[in-house]
């Protein structure tokens, strides 16, 4: 059975959409045509939709450190004298990123 993604299907569908509501998408998105404009509408719909069911979520794996804790471990960091090796920007946090100038192996 093959696999396909999502953006490597077209689906072609004619429907009519109410003028306002089209002119409305269209400067809202600033898209340049009527295709443009409502495929933005329906990513933008549904990354909304993904990003609601992500947070029905939150709170709910025991595995995820608290906002609080991680500021104690990066506080406890810095006092440790651990350095930002990221790039990142949160000096102090330990990182398990290898250095670019680092070997990899055979």
């Amino acid at each position: 059975m093959a696999v396909m993604s999502r953006q490597s299907r077209i689906m072609k569908t004619t429907v009519d959409i109410p003028d306002g509501e089209l002119e409305d998408v269209i400067r809202f998105t600033g898209a340049k045509t009527e295709r443009e404009a409502i495929v933005t509408a329906i990513a933008d719909f549904n990354r909304r939709k993904r990003m609601a069911e992500l947070v029905r979520f939150a709170g709910s794996c025991a595995d995820l450190i608290a906002l609080e804790e991680l500021q104690a471990v990066r506080r406890r960091g810095r006092s440790a004298g651990f350095t930002d090796l990221s790039g990142g920007g949160d000096a102090g946090v330990p990182t398990n990123r290898r250095l670019s100038s680092e070997s990899t192996g055979p």
